[in-house]
């Protein structure tokens, strides 16, 4: 019987060689691939891990939450103690701030519902250094805070600017948080106009003159509290409020961001989606909250948040975020949230939009507050839009 004979190879020695590479590229190719798609897969592009690829590395500006849907409206209704809202009152004369000599401060100007142009400010030089931020605890002791005025006005009707009556039209309030940490976007935020209100991280660098600045501006301004979020990769930042802290170390951490700055009207939360649902952290920052006579934004980074319900059963006034505006940080991704704003107040009366210092999300606010008045809307500091919202 005649076997078949066993196959004559063929290949020359470099075709061998050729092969043999070409076998080694597909197989690196592969793995490449796959670290690839499981970086994306976790939500994380590759070279990006804080979706911040278009941003300058000089200027940081924070990763935001991911919980929330994109173009979400999150629908509220403000918590305010009768007792405190008011009817509308003329504009009191405004108490000149005297700049910092390090802060090339802005003159205030008349209140506005829009803005004229942008007004330039000069950033902070570098301070003497101050005790450490440490993520295990407060650095330095907190400024002592009267919770009432001597009429008897809670703290944040005290720094509020004067209530603004839009009659007809509907208020807009615009909050840009994590000022602070970079100097060219929180200059930029402090030249928008005074309508809009301006929210600085508590663990930013020169904060007492980066307030002085935005008082001086005549914006309202709240402290920007880090909180614990669901991701654990994502970092909210030192001092931040987690579940695991017990009861003194959550009132500790928020005191020491309270007592960095002064002239504030409330707080509101950096992050949180975690932290914001655990019942007993919050209603210890609530405690706080109350005993010093501030307020309470609930930005909602996430749907399941007990903030606002744990602030009105303590009697604070609360409100929470309808719109984020950038989500997807690009000019026209800010115009169409700010168009989802217009849509909300328009339907409900006011609304209350959230935004971060993106060069896009500045560019594209600064053009369109001069237009707000020619929109048939009018953008107003948030306390404004509390007081509205309760007197409806």
């Amino acid at each position: 019987m005649n076997l078949p004979s066993e196959p004559v190879e063929t290949q020359s020695p470099l075709a061998k060689r050729l092969t043999r590479r070409r076998s080694w590229l597909v197989l690196a190719a592969g793995l490449a691939g796959g670290l690839i798609a499981r970086r994306l897969f976790d939500g994380v592009a590759p070279g990006d891990e804080h979706g911040l690829a278009d941003m300058s590395a000089a200027e940081p500006i924070l990763p935001m939450e991911e919980e929330p849907l994109p173009h979400e409206v999150h629908l509220s209704t403000t918590r305010i103690e009768p007792a405190a809202v008011r009817p509308p009152v003329p504009p009191q004369p405004v108490t000149a701030i005297e700049p910092d000599p390090l802060i090339e401060a802005p003159q205030p100007s008349p209140p506005s519902p829009s803005a004229a142009a942008a007004r330039p400010v000069a950033a902070p030089s570098p301070s003497p250094p101050t005790s450490p931020v440490v993520a295990g605890g407060p650095a330095a002791p907190a400024r002592a805070a009267a919770s009432v005025s001597a009429n008897g006005e809670p703290l944040w009707l005290r720094n509020a600017r004067p209530f603004i009556d839009t009659g007809s039209r509907p208020a807009i309030a615009i909050v840009i948080d994590d000022l602070g940490l970079g100097p060219e976007p929180t200059r930029r935020a402090i030249a928008l106009d005074q309508g809009v209100t301006l929210a600085l991280m508590t663990y930013a660098p020169n904060l007492d003159r980066w307030s002085a600045a935005a008082r001086a501006a005549q914006h309202e301004i709240l402290v920007h509290v880090p909180m614990q979020p669901l991701n654990p990769k994502v970092d909210p930042g030192p001092n931040a409020l987690t579940v695991s802290l017990s009861d003194d170390e959550i009132r500790d951490r928020l005191r020491w961001g309270l007592g960095r700055l002064d002239g504030y009207v409330g707080i509101n939360n950096h992050m949180g989606s975690r932290f914001t649902q655990e019942r007993g952290g919050m209603s210890v920052v609530m405690e706080e909250v109350k005993a010093r006579g501030l307020l309470f934004l609930d930005s909602v980074t996430i749907g399941h948040t007990v903030g606002a319900a744990i602030a009105t059963a303590m009697h604070v006034p609360a409100a929470e975020r309808n719109v984020f505006l950038d989500d997807v940080p690009t000019v026209a991704g800010v115009e169409r949230q700010i168009a989802v704003l217009e849509q909300v107040a328009r339907k409900h009366g006011s609304a209350i939009g959230i935004g971060h210092p993106h060069p896009a999300t500045l560019e594209a606010t600064a053009q369109w507050l001069p237009s707000v008045a020619s929109r048939g809307v009018a953008v107003v500091p948030l306390t404004s839009v509390m007081r509205r919202q309760a007197m409806s």
